[in-house]
């Protein structure tokens, strides 16, 4: 196996509206926030940070219009309204863990998004989605 390191994780916070948990880490904890992606007339998603901590928040529309009902369900079996936390771990190459888990309930295959990242999302045995990603290579 090739060597890998990891390099961090990220609670992701599913919820039915961003801008609330948002609000919280901001303007009630110091965080900045450094991403942020509209989803219709709401925020979809956003990225803070603060003292090398990430917090990310997504809504549960946003996941869904991301991977699709079923794999959304799968990140979030209730999807009602209540949160839910999925892991996201920066690897150095996502290619690396993909024997790994290969044989792990798959939710969103091996993709390369929009956003820069290379990702696999499985179902760990406790039954959480976690998402290994790394970033792709620069053009």
């Amino acid at each position: 196996m090739r060597h890998l390191r990891y390099e961090s994780i990220a609670p992701v916070l599913i919820v039915e509206h961003v801008d609330p948990t948002r609000e919280f880490f901001r303007d009630r904890l110091g965080f900045a926030e450094v991403v942020a992606i509209p989803h219709g007339e709401t925020t979809g998603f956003s990225m803070l940070q603060k003292d090398g901590v990430v917090v990310m928040v997504q809504s549960h529309a946003s996941v869904i219009a991301d991977v699709g009902h079923d794999a959304a369900r799968a990140v979030n079996e209730t999807i009602s309204g209540r949160g839910a936390v999925g892991l996201y771990i920066r690897v150095s190459d996502v290619a690396a863990i993909v024997p790994s888990v290969a044989d792990a309930d798959v939710i969103v295959p091996l993709r390369k998004t929009f956003y820069g990242m290379h990702e696999i999302t499985v179902r760990e045995p406790g039954g959480h989605a976690v998402t290994f990603a790394s970033e792709l290579p620069q053009d």
